[in-house]
């Protein structure tokens, strides 16, 4: 990410910067700034003319002061290096013994990335154009960058890294958008997992972002190619201490901001909760026990749609129940974390049965719900705990097996909150 900003003077070596604006420069354009004969290998530069000044700002930048051509030494007094405060380091070799070597350096603008509240949570969502298998200007991120410092920055260039996992498909992200609020700024395709949003024009509207203040840009992209299936996608901002830029001044941008999973369904099951999931507690010690014991039961409220094909479900009896206790389906959090090995050790049970609406199999372990309908899935956990003492617990939905065409699939829900029940 790069953004244009001024830069703030510092005094090193008891040597003002004289009030002279920095101009950070890649590499590869130090030669233009400068306006002197050099070359350029690797990491390092070769002086041929001076006065120069020279700009160092990422990783380590060697610099051979040898002369190539007849010049007066006196005029090397004049040189000055300028060193950004992206944490690069700076050697050189050759100096002409005797003179002085001036040093001025800037002090970059920074622009602080993170992610916005109204970013969204991970979540299935059904292909807006299931006819052609595509969901165009899909909200994948939000993310804020604000100016850290007393004056504003301009957007200049924004890459996003966008991943895809499809199943079942060959679906893709073609394209992406830029959006401050309603606003669009820009537009990429997307290369090699990667969109760039550059060159963006000073004063394009929502491209400003004033000093102390928090604007948040979204990114929504087009995924085709999910006639059938389904396509996972997310996106992600990272923020680097030294990002180039080919000309003008540039603000580091530090932090990031990753975007949630997007999971696009063509074809399959659409599974939503129809309420925030709940956990009871109650005392069930036994008269004349010496310790305590407490069940507790997490409830989940679970609406399924069909997308495109007859879907299957495992009851609690099936060899493949779809709310099952191994931990691809369901874990118990302690105090916040999960621990794996407390389904079994506290004896984890799911409960619910064939809802109205669907079709029982001949052998009584599975039903179908019909392509294109939907119905809602009550769903119980329970666990006993002895001994509970301060700790507390909570009741993760890790996900869903369920089967179509002849296949077994369990659609993740990766440690989502949204999908956990509060602690108790």
């Amino acid at each position: 990410m790069a953004v244009y900003g001024t830069f703030k003077p510092q005094i090193i070596n008891n040597r003002p910067e004289m009030g002279r604006k920095g101009h950070l420069k890649s590499l590869t354009s130090i030669c233009l700034f400068a306006m002197l004969q050099c070359s350029l290998n690797a990491q390092t530069l070769t002086i041929n003319r001076v006065p120069a000044d020279i700009i160092q700002f990422q990783g380590t930048v060697s610099i051979d002061y040898t002369l190539q051509t007849s010049t007066d030494l006196s005029n090397w007094q004049n040189l000055a290096l300028i060193s950004g405060n992206g944490g690069g380091s700076l050697s050189y070799t050759n100096f002409p013994s005797g003179n002085k070597l001036f040093y001025r350096t800037v002090q970059a603008a920074v622009a602080l990335i993170s992610l916005d509240a109204a970013s969204p949570l991970a979540s299935l969502v059904l292909a807006s154009d299931t006819v052609n298998g595509q969901s165009l200007g899909l909200p994948v991120l939000v993310a804020d960058v604000r100016a850290r410092d007393s004056y504003p920055l301009q957007l200049r260039t924004i890459r996003v890294a966008i991943t895809t996992t499809p199943q079942g498909n060959n679906a893709t992200v073609t394209a992406a958008y830029l959006y401050q609020g309603s606003t669009l700024i820009a537009s990429s395709s997307v290369t090699g997992g990667t969109a760039t949003f550059a060159n963006i024009s000073e004063g394009t509207a929502g491209s400003i972002i004033p000093s102390g203040v928090l604007i948040p840009y979204t990114i929504k992209v087009d995924v085709t190619g999910i006639t059938t299936g389904t396509v996972a996608v997310n996106a992600a901002i990272i923020g680097v201490a030294q990002e180039i830029v080919s000309d003008g001044n540039m603000a580091w941008a530090n932090g990031n901001a990753l975007g949630a999973v997007q999971t696009v369904v063509g074809t399959g099951p659409l599974f939503q909760l129809t309420s925030s999931p709940s956990i009871t507690k109650i005392d069930i010690t036994p008269g004349g026990a010496t310790s305590s014991v407490f069940q507790y039961t997490a409830t989940f409220n679970v609406t399924v749609i069909a997308v495109g094909e007859d879907v299957s479900f495992g009851l609690p009896g099936s060899s493949t129940p779809s709310f099952g206790t191994n931990s691809l389906l369901a874990s118990i959090y302690q105090n916040g974390s999960k621990n794996d090995a407390l389904a079994a050790m506290y004896s984890l049970t799911a409960i619910y049965s064939q809802p109205p609406g669907t079709i029982l199999s001949g052998d009584g372990t599975r039903f179908t719900l019909a392509q294109n309908q939907s119905v809602s899935i009550p769903v119980t956990y329970s666990f006993i705990v002895q001994n509970s003492g301060a700790n507390v617990y909570a009741v993760q939905l890790e996900g869903v097996q369920w089967s179509a065409s002849g296949t077994n699939s369990v659609t993740p829900f990766n440690d989502q909150p949204s999908w956990r029940t509060p602690s108790f």
